[in-house]
């Protein structure tokens, strides 16, 4: 059934399990499922820079940040650098990360209290 003064549908899809939900619930649950691997990846992107910078050369860590697109001098690399750092601080909020690396709070300014 589509609601005529928003043209939204409510109409039923089918899901692996073999049951229906309605499209806007796929569409939450789609969502929800790669923001949650979204901001696991940041995490992981921030392991990886750390890892270069820990194993390369100064020159070859240039190449790598030049090779994936990432300015070696810039705020990005050190945002990603410190999540890095810090990963296993977050992982108590995994599946309550926030989508973008760019709202991902720094690790100083987690608490021990924020994981309650």
């Amino acid at each position: 059934m589509t609601d005529l003064n928003t043209n939204e549908s409510n109409s039923l899809v089918p899901v692996p399990n073999g049951t229906e939900a309605s499209v806007f619930d796929d569409l939450v649950n789609r969502y929800r499922g790669f923001a949650k691997k979204s901001a696991e990846n940041t995490i992981k992107l921030g392991e990886t820079l750390l890892e270069a910078k820990q194993t390369l050369s100064h020159q070859r860590l240039k190449d790598f940040c030049h090779e994936v697109n990432l300015k070696h001098v810039g705020s990005t690399f050190r945002k990603f650098l410190k999540i890095g750092k810090e990963a296993s601080r977050f992982e108590p909020f995994n599946g309550s990360t926030p989508v973008a690396w760019t709202t991902m709070p720094l690790p100083q300014n987690l608490s021990e209290d924020a994981a309650q």
